[in-house]
Parts: C-alpha cells; structure tokens; sequence
C-alpha cells in the first residue's frame, strides 16, 4: 500500500488495503443507484469482479480519501491484446460533490499506472453525462469512441412494463382506462398479451386478455423496449406502423401511455460487469 498527499492535507491518494473490498462497493451503490439498470454491489460480487480476477493487482487499485473517508477509488486491469498490452479500467467512482477533484487525480493516477505497466493504451468506459470526467480524460489525451449499445433480451414484456410503472405511479396520475396489449411472436420470444389498468390511483398490469379494453395495441418486443428505453419516441413508432392502435382516435392516449413509462434515468455499465 502507498499513501500520497495530493492537493492538501485533508486528501490522500493509495492503493488497496484490507476493508476496501465492503467500502468501494458501498460508495458504488452510492453513487450509481439513480442509473437505470443499477444492481446494487455485493462485496462478494465486488470481490469476484474486480480485487480477484487475474489481471488485477491490489497495486492496481486505487483510493481516494479526504479526511480518511472513502470519496473515490478506480480498479485497473492489464492484459494482453492482439499484441498489445492494454489497461482498462473496470470501475472508476467518486462522489459527485468531489467530482472536480477526485476525477482529476484518479485519472492522472490511471495514466501513471499504465505507463508503470507499459501498457499501449487506455480503455476508460464512464457515464456520458459525466461532463467533468470527459473534459479531464480529453485534457489527459484520451480519444473518444462511439458508446457501444449493450445487448439486452427481454424475457417477460409484462413483468417489465409492470416493474417500470410501478417505479413512477406519479406520472400516471392523469391517466385512466384499460390498455390491452398484444406483443408479437419472434425468433426468442413467443406472442405474449398482458393488460395496462390505471385509474383511482392506482396500476394494475397483468397477463392475459380483457374484452373491458378500451384500447387495443399491437406492436413487437423490440419496439416496445425501444419506447421504454427512450430509443424511439411513441408517436413516431404509431405513425410509422411500428405500433398499431384500436381504435384508431386514441393514438394520443397511447402515445401518452407510452410516454410516461419511458425511463428518464441515464443508463450506466461499468466495464467490470463484462467479467
């Protein structure tokens, strides 16, 4: 373990010690539990996706601390690829009221470290919205490539609409009636139905078929995620056939249906959850 003063006395920079491995995760979830997507961090998780893996030395990762509470850590990885030896860095984290000042030295410790490791480069996957750390990566030299768009199947239409409107009941305050949908079959996911209840407060989404539906839709599991997802927006997916509406007149209503389910959170996955 080293200990480096940076900044002023108060903040110190060094690597893994013995407890890290129930405080980094506890500061992750901290920090990550507004992405969507957000899976809370076990320190058996942490422990197996980071501080055990082969290409990870405890040298490897680093802590932040101000005052002798944890405020951000990194874990690095270096291994060989196609030739090259490169270093990436699988979870980086700090608080967002020390952002300025940790992203700084963390990375700047990143870059040290892998020239250590005489690595040929740098792989740093981090939040898009995160503007501090992208401005402090592009003053450091770094190259920025397009966001790479993570492969997800959705196994259950139902179960999702129903765990989305459950997280936001606020928003559907000014919605009421029956939806009744009809989600196509494909190559992994058989035809699924399921039914949308909102009025007196309250949403109800179940399985099966209601002849009480006031409104009828029809469209396929990719384009209904793409609608939560915040991928495609609702109207344009209607206009363009893509969701088909009975009876016609209520487009709106289901396009505001759809509206209010869309999750508004960034979305975030470390490199350290591709193990």
């Amino acid at each position: 373990m080293v200990y480096v003063a940076v900044g002023s006395s108060e903040y110190s920079l060094r690597t893994f010690m013995q407890g890290d491995e129930k405080a980094l995760p506890a500061l992750f979830n901290k920090v990550y539990s507004a992405y969507a997507g957000f899976v809370p961090r076990t320190t058996e998780y942490w422990t197996w996706c980071c501080l055990n893996r082969p290409t990870v030395e405890k040298k490897g990762i680093c802590v932040i601390e101000k005052a002798g509470q944890t405020i951000g850590y990194a874990a690095v990885a270096v291994e060989q690829k196609n030739g090259k030896t490169e270093a990436q860095v699988l979870e980086l984290c700090y608080l967002h009221e020390e952002a300025e000042f940790a992203a700084k030295h963390i990375v700047s410790w990143i870059v040290e470290y892998a020239k250590s490791r005489k690595a040929d480069q740098i792989v740093l996957d981090a939040a898009t919205d995160d503007e501090i750390l992208r401005k402090i990566v592009r003053e450091q030299g770094f190259g920025e490539f397009p966001h790479v768009q993570p492969l997800m199947m959705i196994l259950d239409c139902c179960k999702l609409v129903e765990e989305v409107a459950n997280s936001q009941k606020s928003r559907f305050e000014s919605l009421e009636g029956v939806f009744q949908f009809n989600i196509l079959s494909s190559k992994v996911l058989s035809s699924d139905s399921f039914q949308i209840e909102v009025g007196h407060g309250k949403i109800e989404v179940v399985h099966g078929a209601s002849k009480a539906s006031a409104v009828y839709i029809e469209t396929d599991a990719k384009t209904l995620a793409s609608c939560i997802f915040g991928v495609t927006h609702p109207l344009r997916a209607i206009l363009s056939g893509e969701i088909k509406v009975k009876p016609l007149w209520k487009i709106g209503r289901v396009a505001k249906l759809l509206s209010v389910l869309e999750l508004g959170d960034s979305w975030f996955i470390p490199n350290g959850d591709f193990g």
